[in-house]
């Protein structure tokens, strides 16, 4: 399967995410918002978090109502550092916001938005962030339109080209790749923060030993590799040297591709964690938010939010509306479990699917009867060819049926309201088409491309010489991705000739005797008048098959 290069420019501008992944009941009685601390606490409980108290997920208010916030204020005068925001400073947000906003907003995110323009200035990779829920949605809006807008169907940015295992220039758009990930020692120094990483005493706090929590992030990995045309490897060293934008990239026996590290952010209900885009996909989570101290199914607040970054770190960037059925939402929940279909579509649209290969066939073997379904897979653009080999050992029936997956949903670039979005109709992208050929791939056996683009193809075919076959899918001139599902099965054709007609003595002769012993077994439904599909069942195919047989005589 061999694919033209076809990426998508950044165009130089960064990417900042923001995803709220929980979405939990109201209560029936809304709870009263806590009262403002003194004025000691800094900007840790700035107008804009009070106004946004009858937002927040119930949980989330009842420890704010229970004086969490004085806590959690105190904590924060370390976070919220003397920021001066001066004109100079504001001009670079200014096509965003008024004056009067930017110095309404908390220091640690003005300095956060900040950052992210210096990182543009510097040429330095683009880099991402979650939010938590109840954060201001126009502040989240603000902080990713600084940083990225464009219209690409799946709101993609470039994908991988170099790892540690693939080395530079690997991969082009919809071939597969290979990246590690690792864990970085507490004192390694991360990205745009003045500390240095907690994550193994902040999650070993939490889950008691690394055992425990690293496995979830396995879970993250192993899904995306499952969904996608990326093998992910765990590499058990990490020298913790900095992270550095554009160098100590992933080396193998030392660091991973994807560097994980944790430190304290800005503490509860807003940034969740930061992301590296391709190629520096390295992921920090904030330390001191308690969003991650719930570990309701299977920790999936952890899960998702890895699976949100990683998101962003294999080349994705947001997608809306926000109705929670895609990961790469905004705003998302915990209503479902990993990557959903846009997810999934983005992800193999760089990386091709889970079966994807480079000038090879995937081998089904011998495929038996009702057959094999093999789904999550795609035709990722316009020179995508997809073949499945099958061992046929004996005159046989060859059933194929593909039909396009996706459905129709509504997907748009990011917006402050994140309620935009045209309907994507992701059965119609490609006219599929089927052909099963001999394994020169060349001759031609049988071809469907009956039906318009989502529509299904059907073959059947039978196969008289036992051999090795090829099962195509071919999608159209369109270059986008169309999601399939393919079905494979192999009937063995009944014979045609003395065997099955000769019932009865002599044999070796076919005469009156074998038609009344075809009728009498064919009356009690008998083995021996079963000489047709479907098997099991006598019906009048079983006496065409007799007559056949009986009409062709003995040798």
């Amino acid at each position: 399967m061999n694919h033209d290069v076809s990426r998508m420019t950044f165009g130089g501008a960064l990417a900042i995410s923001a995803s709220l992944l929980v979405s939990v009941a109201s209560a029936a009685e809304p709870l009263t918002p806590p009262v403002a601390p003194s004025a000691g606490a800094g900007q840790a409980t700035s107008a804009i978090e009070i106004a946004m108290f009858s937002m927040l997920p119930v949980e989330q208010q009842a420890l704010l109502a229970a004086g969490y916030v004085e806590q959690e204020a105190e904590r924060l005068e370390t976070l919220d550092e003397p920021f001066e925001a001066t004109d100079e400073r504001y001009a670079k947000v200014s096509h965003l916001m008024t004056r009067e906003r930017f110095d309404g907003l908390r220091d640690v995110h003005r300095r956060v938005m900040l950052r992210m323009v210096e990182r543009v200035e510097q040429g330095e990779a683009p880099m991402a962030a979650c939010f938590a829920p109840g954060t201001d949605p126009k502040l989240v809006w603000e902080i990713s339109e600084l940083l990225y807008n464009t219209s690409s169907r799946f709101q993609q940015t470039t994908r991988w080209n170099n790892t540690a295992t693939d080395g530079p220039g690997s991969g082009g758009q919809g071939n597969p790749i290979t990246i590690t990930y690792s864990y970085v020692p507490d004192g390694t120094q991360l990205s745009g923060s003045a500390s240095t990483s907690q994550l193994f005493s902040w999650l070993n706090g939490i889950y008691g030993a690394p055992g425990t929590w690293q496995p979830l992030f396995d879970q993250v990995f192993d899904r995306w590799e499952e969904l996608t045309g990326v093998t992910y490897l765990f590499e058990t060293n990490d020298d913790g040297v900095p992270f550095s934008t554009g160098s100590n990239a992933g080396v193998l026996g030392v660091r991973g591709d994807v560097r994980i590290g944790a430190v304290p952010i800005d503490g509860n209900f807003n940034i969740l964690a930061f992301n590296d885009f391709p190629n520096d996909g390295d992921m920090v989570f904030d330390a001191g938010d308690s969003f991650f101290n719930i570990l309701g199914n299977n920790s999936r607040r952890l899960r998702n939010v890895a699976a949100h970054e990683h998101g962003h770190g294999l080349g994705m960037l947001h997608v809306c509306p926000q109705n929670s059925t895609k990961l790469m939402e905004p705003s998302a929940t915990t209503l479902f479990d990993g990557p959903q279909t846009d997810d999934i579509l983005n992800g193999q649209r760089h990386y091709g699917d889970a079966l994807e290969t480079i000038g090879d066939v995937i081998d089904l073997g011998a495929v038996g009867f009702p057959g094999e379904t093999i789904g999550q897979v795609s035709i990722d653009d316009s020179s995508d060819l997809d073949f499945y080999e099958v061992d046929i050992a004996a005159p046989s029936t060859l059933f194929v049926n593909i039909s396009p997956t996706g459905g129709s949903y509504l997907s748009g670039t990011q917006t402050q309201a994140c309620n935009n979005g045209s309907v994507f109709d992701a059965d119609s992208i490609h006219d599929l088409s089927l052909a099963v050929l001999e394994d020169n791939f060349v001759t031609l056996v049988a071809s469907s491309d009956s039906s318009p683009a989502g529509g299904t193809e059907f073959i059947s075919v039978d196969i008289l010489d036992p051999g090795t076959y090829l099962v195509r899918v071919q999608g159209d001139a369109t270059n986008n991705i169309q999601g399939y599902q393919l079905t494979v099965s192999v009937l063995a054709l009944p014979m045609k000739g003395c065997n099955d007609a000769d019932l009865a003595e002599p044999f070796d002769v076919l005469d009156f005797s074998d038609v009344v012993a075809f009728l009498s077994a064919f009356g009690s439904m008998n083995a021996d008048a079963d000489l047709a599909v479907p098997f099991g069942t006598f019906d009048f195919s079983d006496v065409v098959a007799f007559l056949g047989a009986f009409g062709a005589g003995c040798p």
